[in-house]
């Protein structure tokens, strides 16, 4: 009796183990550039709101030097508005700045997780699909074995 078909099937199911590891370990990595990717927007997105105050405080300071030249009373009135509505606008700017780097981060962060599943559940699908043909293959080769008077047709 020949042990290459054994040797066969156990190259099969350690071929379908492998492919399902590998499968899972690729949904992991993508989960993890994912996060990598979500912390750069994080970062990039604390950056530019840092910017967008810095420009807010030099246009404030452009307004009211501006207006102190012109000899306006910057302590009521339009210009007082102006200055508010300056301000107002400039800290709305780099609050969106912050909240669009932040669902980007969101969305990277769930593009991740979407991954890790989905390679979770495709290396549990390989590794069913793959040991159930193994088995039928194995099975398919005893049930061969064991009939009496059978004939092997290969």
């Amino acid at each position: 009796m020949s042990a290459l078909p054994y040797v066969l099937l156990a190259v099969q199911a350690f071929g379908t183990i492998q492919s399902a590891m590998q499968q899972r370990q690729a949904g992991e990595a993508e989960a993890a550039a994912a996060e990598y990717n979500a912390r750069l927007a994080e970062r990039k997105g604390i950056q530019e709101e840092e910017i967008a105050r810095k420009k807010l405080k030099q246009l404030l300071g452009t307004q009211r030097a501006l207006y102190a030249k012109a000899g306006v009373d910057l302590s009521s009135g339009s210009p007082l508005t102006v200055l508010a509505d300056t301000a107002a606008e400039g800290e709305k700017e780099a609050l969106n700045i912050r909240t669009g780097a932040q669902e980007t981060a969101d969305l990277y962060r769930f593009q991740g997780r979407q991954a890790k599943k989905t390679a979770k559940y495709q290396s549990r699908s390989t590794l069913l699909t793959g040991l159930g043909s193994t088995g039928l293959s194995a099975y398919s080769f005893y049930k061969t074995k064991q009939l009496p008077g059978s004939i092997r047709i290969r």
